[in-house]
């Protein structure tokens, strides 16, 4: 991964957003732990208030959206076992 870029309009909306209402339910699909700390730590320095849900696969990933609506989800793009296509 090479980093996570946020542009400033979309944090601000997004927090504004936030504060009215639930958190941000976020889907991490990514396989390596040190990428989704990296992503996990970027978003939560921009005070969103997220509730995030990490999968390390394919299977992971299914079964979490099966189980759970999600307002967002951020995909590594090559995974092992599937693709983010």
């Amino acid at each position: 991964m090479t980093g996570l870029h946020l542009k400033t309009a979309s944090v601000a909306a997004a927090k504004e957003t936030a504060t009215r209402s639930a958190p941000i339910r976020m889907l991490v699909l990514e396989e390596s732990p040190v990428d989704s700390q990296r992503i996990l730590e970027e978003l939560h320095a921009t005070e969103l208030a997220i509730e995030p849900t990490v999968a390390r696969n394919c299977r992971e990933f299914l079964d979490a959206i099966a189980s759970q609506n999600f307002s967002l989800i951020v995909s590594g793009y090559r995974l092992r076992d599937w693709n983010a296509l």
